[in-house]
């Protein structure tokens, strides 16, 4: 069988497991730092990649909210809109969280088996192509939220995602010097 058709396969064989143990809600593989210390498991949990249990994530994301609610000086019922706004989001992305999920286990795979730079450059390309609909969904519900804010908080929102998107990109220029 030629190398290519036998790529194909696995490709298609490690999608087929990663949707079937999502179906089971089983955590999906996941590349969350592709350089986790030998035996560690990381996990899929609501969306986001981790490598802790499912409680502890459910208790960091609490947390985190709770982060957010007290820097913003959100109220009460600010806090469940922006609940509701996170949520209807997942919902409506609850596919393409999972499709990314598997295609990230496999870069990963891609990593292991050895592929070059490039082939997993591509890939990335490809699936930042693939979802580009899912970062101006995004976008739409960062209005959304910053709608249900004051100009004060909306401010504070401002400055904390500029925080965010800084860390991020300190983060992935560390990962590239690597």
């Amino acid at each position: 069988m030629h190398l290519n058709n036998i790529s194909r396969l696995m490709t298609l064989a490690l999608t087929v497991v990663t949707v079937s143990g999502m179906a089971l809600a089983q955590p999906a593989p996941s590349n969350s730092a592709l350089n986790n210390a030998p035996g560690q498991v990381a996990n899929s949990h609501g969306g986001h990649r981790c490598a802790k249990s499912p409680e502890q994530c459910k208790a960091k994301r609490a947390e985190m909210r709770q982060k957010f609610k007290q820097e913003l000086g959100l109220s009460d019922q600010q806090e469940k809109q922006i609940h509701t706004l996170r949520k209807n989001f997942y919902e409506a992305h609850k596919s393409e969280f999972a499709a990314k999920r598997a295609q990230w286990q496999e870069i990963k795979t891609m990593k292991q088996n050895g592929a070059s730079q490039e082939q997993i450059a591509a890939k990335r390309k490809g699936m930042k192509d693939q979802f580009s609909n899912m970062k101006a969904d995004r976008e739409k519900l960062q209005q959304q939220i910053r709608a249900t804010l004051t100009p004060e908080q909306a401010q504070k929102f401002d400055a904390m995602k500029a925080q965010h998107r800084q860390h991020w990109e300190e983060r992935k220029n560390q990962q590239r010097s690597q």
